[in-house]
């Protein structure tokens, strides 16, 4: 059981052994040698997908003669008739082929045994032969014709006979096809006509599994929606960062498909899947209506519709009812990180004496809003309770997508008397330069990177703010100071510096972690996941993205070993209206002589 662990690593390898089944090297390698390009796919997604195939062969350097015997191995179990002695066979992760030779044999005996058994029990109880044809046979007796031979008696011979030679569509003794059973059904496997699903000859589905898995345990979590105007299922999915579609349903509806390839890491970070594009759909949730969400495809999903993080976050939480007994259970993704806390106000002007500012009227909804972020900052325990003779006011920022936010006004108290920390910041041109040398990116999102950072005890007092008629300070970094930006690399640096990460770039809060291919990016990354849990780092996944061969980074779009400015960056300049004063004019030119990296022959007059 999980609660007997009393270490994180004891719990996770616990974790390990009853959910991540162990890979077996023989099925392994023979799906990668079975392994074909799909309708559709590129070269570079069909080799991606070979690769990955790969990583469960196990290869490693062996003999001449040790490589002919694994070689043997394989095509013994894959081409054997008897698929019971196959399925024997492949439940061993570890097989030799002199160990496979040995048990298929013992098998293939006690198989033979078994049939002069039923075959003389038939002939005591006086059954004829089409009450043998008849008889539910051992689907393993029509693909074992070589142990017929070693059966002595001749009616036991003719009785074997009779019962491999069945029907292709129905499994039953052979017949014409006008007379089978099979002719006109639809099997309940794959769908097509003129067959039973025991005779099915398409791969297993594991629909059936998911179905039972979904109406079991994910009840709760799941909701009718209407996508594009069909109704479909859709389960509510915290742990997935991205929202996906099965690409079944949406090939069956015909939307249009965008080419996208992307991997992305299920519960273990050894199992990973390729989506197979995104479509761009319209969802009708309960009452609300949203516009152009993105959903990638993937098959085998255990529900029509996955919806993520990125569509969840859309609204400030989430509530999903249950009928346990306990009161509601927040839970707080935001913990602080296990560093040092730096020093945010070491450089303080000999003036320095505290400024209570003047309350500041806020209307109805605003005094709403602010409640709201006060008591998820107590909760997430980044504020606390003040006697601090500081006190600066909070206002209410918006974006372009009208998002509000609760901000810090400290122009007129703590920031009048810090002093600059001149730690430098990397140049996003070098940086994005160093970022395009390599093939394959992650872009790590830091959630609420500054208040991830605790800030020493005795500086918390500076950072006192009033808010619904209280005073509170800051236990971590607040947004809005002085020296917050420095102080924040200056921890992920030496973080980065003291580990040893490899390949590993920092900006403000975004990290980004490259690889020449994927390999050694999927080491680079793991070794990076290992370290943030060591000191506690949490990241927003709804932002992030792993292993993709393009990034959008710094006003640049990074791909194969090119820079290229960011498309979204130049619809400002698309747009842009002709200059009606001089105002208007010098804007222009400035805004110009910022992309003029990207301007071919700008120097030049127009005329």
């Amino acid at each position: 059981m999980i609660s007997d662990k009393e270490t994180y690593e004891e719990a996770i390898q616990s974790l390990n052994n009853i959910y991540v089944q162990p890979n077996n090297e023989v099925f392994a390698r023979h799906k990668l040698a079975t392994c074909r390009q799909e309708q559709g796919q590129s070269v570079d997604a069909f080799l991606q997908k070979l690769r990955s195939l790969s990583k469960d062969c196990n290869f490693k350097a062996v003999t001449a003669e040790r490589h002919r015997d694994e070689s043997i191995r394989n095509a013994f179990i894959t081409g054997i008739a008897s698929n019971s002695i196959r399925k024997r066979l492949l439940e061993k992760t570890d097989l030799k082929l002199k160990d496979a030779f040995e048990e298929a044999r013992v098998l293939e005996h006690a198989y033979q045994h078994s049939l002069l058994y039923e075959s003389q029990s038939e002939t005591t109880s006086g059954a004829t032969t089409n009450a043998v044809r008849e008889h539910p046979a051992d689907p393993v007796a029509p693909q074992l014709p070589d142990l017929r031979a070693s059966i002595n008696s001749t009616q036991t011979r003719q009785e074997v006979s009779t019962i491999s030679i069945k029907c292709y569509f129905c499994g039953r003794g052979r017949h014409p096809r006008n007379e089978c059973p099979a002719r006109e059904a639809t099997c309940n496997q794959c769908g097509k006509k003129g067959h039973f699903q025991r005779s099915c000859k398409s791969r297993k589905s594991t629909a059936f599994a998911l179905a039972t898995l979904h109406s079991l345990g994910l009840g709760k979590s799941t909701s009718l929606i209407l996508l594009n105007g069909v109704p479909l299922k859709a389960l509510i999915d915290t742990g997935s960062c991205e929202s996906y579609v099965s690409a079944r349903v949406a090939r069956n509806h015909k939307w249009p498909i965008k080419t996208s390839v992307d991997r992305i890491f299920m519960a273990s970070n050894n199992l990973s899947r390729v989506t197979e594009g995104h479509i761009f759909a319209t969802i009708q949730l309960k009452d609300e209506k949203y516009e152009n969400i993105k959903l990638s495809l993937l098959d085998g999903l255990c529900s029509d519709v996955i919806l993520g993080l990125d569509f969840i976050s859309l609204h400030e939480n989430l509530q999903i009812p249950f009928s346990g007994k306990r009161p509601p259970l927040c839970v707080s993704t935001l913990r602080p990180a296990k560093v040092e806390a730096p020093s945010l106000f070491g450089n303080l002007s000999p003036n320095c004496t505290p400024v209570a500012t003047k309350s500041r009227r806020h209307s109805l909804l605003e005094s709403k809003f602010i409640n709201a972020e006060i008591q998820r900052l107590l909760k997430e325990e980044v504020i606390e309770p003040s006697k601090s003779p500081w006190r600066a006011q909070v206002l209410i920022t918006s974006n372009e997508r009208h998002k509000r936010r609760m901000v810090i006004d400290y122009s007129q108290t703590i920031n009048r008397f810090t002093l600059l920390d001149a730690y430098p910041m990397p140049r996003m041109d070098e940086l994005a330069e160093k970022i395009s040398q390599f093939s394959v990116f992650s872009t790590l999102d830091l959630k609420n990177a500054y208040h991830q950072i605790p800030i020493k005890e005795e500086e918390r007092p500076y950072t006192a703010f009033e808010a619904g008629g209280r005073l509170y300070q800051f236990r971590r970094i607040p947004f809005g100071v002085t020296n917050g930006v420095a102080c924040f690399k200056r921890t992920i640096d030496k973080i980065i510096e003291d580990e040893q990460l490899e390949n590993t770039f920092a900006y403000v809060d975004n990290v980004t972690i490259c690889g020449h291919d994927t390999e050694s990016h999927d080491r680079n990354l793991q070794r990076f996941f290992k370290v943030a849990q060591k000191y506690g780092i949490t990241f927003n996944e709804a932002k992030s993205e792993i292993g993709t061969h393009s990034v959008r980074l710094l006003g640049y779009e990074i791909s194969k070993g090119q820079l290229k400015p960011d498309p979204e960056r130049f619809t400002a300049l698309r747009e842009l209206n002709a200059p009606s004063n001089l105002r208007e004019q010098k804007r222009i030119v400035g805004l110009l002589a910022y992309y003029s990296l990207w301007i071919l022959r700008q120097n030049q007059p127009l005329s």
